[in-house]
Order: C-alpha cells, then structure tokens, then sequence
C-alpha cells in the first residue's frame, strides 16, 4: 500500500489546529465488519478506559478514531479526539500513515497499519492471530488464548463472544504499552 503525498496533505489540511508535531498520534479503530471480531461496542467504557490508560502515562498524544459505526459518542466528545469520518479506504489509509501508532480489532484497517509498516496491538478473538498478523512485524497480538473455544473462526458462538467480551482495557493496555516500548 502506497498512500500518495497528496492524499497524506490532504488528510493533514483536514485535521487542521488537531494536527501538529507535538503530539504523538494513535489511531482507534473501534470494530469490524463482521460484529464478532469487533471489541467494546454499544459505547462501553471500554475504549474510554483504554484512552484514559493511555493518556495517564502519554499526556502528550492525540487520538483519530474511526468509528463508522457510530456508536462510541463518549469518546467523540473528547477534545483529544478527532474522528474519521470518511467511507473512502484511501483517505482512512491517510490518516493510518499520520498515525505513530494503531489500536483495533482484527480488520481491514489493521491490514492497512500493516501494510504502511505501522505499530498495532490488534485484539483477536475467534480467529488465531498467527493467521493475521504473521507478515506484519510491527503487529502484536492480545486475546485470551487460554479459553477452550479459541479458534472457532466463523462458527455460530454458544458463549456471546466471551473471547472479545471478557478482554479488558487492562489488559489491551498492558499489550500496547508492551508494543511501544519494542525495538521492532
């Protein structure tokens, strides 16, 4: 994936004053398409909890959020957070490549953080990590591995998606702190 020069300018003269060299930015992207691989939804305080994590230790960050699903209105009301609202793979692409660093579920934008080389912590539930982020070096993974149905794919869940349910901001704060600090 190459993002053009003019599509990263564009992407900048958008953010206006949110954008600037004095912060680091991270990238939310707070689900999937398909639901089940999707962390935190209906406006939990998950992704709040993690943002709040991250800011207590990183005071001097910013976040872009893409939230096409709509449902994360606590965090769009923060004014350290800028939304992505944009239907166009290219343009979010742009956005991805101003970020220092990604968080989301297994998705089309995580591939695209890997692609444009970008550090991620990615949650995984049914699907194994191994079978998503192998290619990409700067990917790390957080799921909870230790429960029997890991691996499931696509099948129908009798547990209401304990997998992604039961990961906490805890925990995913701890994966993306531990990524951060890597040499990778």
């Amino acid at each position: 994936l190459k993002i053009e020069q003019e599509e990263i300018l564009d992407a900048v003269y958008s953010l206006g004053d949110f954008y600037s060299k004095d912060y680091n930015y991270i990238m939310l992207s707070v689900g999937s398409m398909e639901g089940k691989r999707s962390w935190a939804q209906e406006d939990d305080e998950k992704w709040p909890e993690l943002v709040e994590a991250i800011l207590s230790g990183r005071p001097n960050t910013r976040f872009f959020l893409n939230d096409f699903t709509n449902k994360m209105s606590s965090l769009r009301a923060k004014p350290y957070v800028h939304v992505i609202n944009t239907d166009s793979m290219r343009k979010l692409g742009a956005y991805i490549s101003l970020s220092d660093y990604f968080i989301g579920p297994d998705s089309g934008p995580m591939h695209m953080a890997g692609a444009l080389g970008i550090k991620s912590t990615v949650m995984f539930g049914s699907i194994p990590p191994e079978a998503r982020i192998n290619y990409y070096p700067t990917h790390s993974s957080v799921s909870l591995k230790q429960l029997p149905c890991i691996g499931c794919w696509y099948k129908s869940c009798p547990y209401d998606i304990k997998c992604m349910r039961d990961l906490t901001a805890k925990l995913v704060f701890s994966s993306v702190m531990k990524n951060m600090a890597s040499k990778r």
